[in-house]
């Protein structure tokens, strides 16, 4: 099973325990990671969130929270540098994963 299968079925046990709730749950967990500043489980939940949106459009969305990091300062994160390793193509990845899921959020 490859990375994007596990992600969908993540999504789809999500869904199933949470039912309209799960964007709400999956977005706590965004905001866990954000907080602990790894950014690779910001984007594979990400990834899941976005799952979840196009699964079940109803979905509620959160609200958007203030106090938040900008996407702009998330990049420039130094832990950010040491995520990607000077990999351009994993930085634009992670930062067009992190842009779509802040606007789907709303923020």
């Amino acid at each position: 099973m490859d990375t994007d299968q596990k992600i969908t079925r993540l999504a789809h046990v999500v869904v199933a325990k949470h039912r309209d709730n799960s964007l709400a749950v999956v977005t706590a967990r965004i905001r866990a990671w954000l907080d602990a500043r790894d950014y690779g489980w910001v984007a594979i939940w990400a990834q899941v969130a976005q799952d979840i949106c196009e699964m079940r459009p109803s979905v509620r969305k959160p609200a958007p929270e203030a106090g938040r990091a900008r996407l702009g300062e998330l990049m420039d994160d130094p832990v950010m540098d040491v995520v990607v390793q000077d990999d351009d193509g994993r930085r634009r990845e992670v930062h067009d994963t992190l842009k779509r899921v802040k606007r789907r959020l709303g923020r």
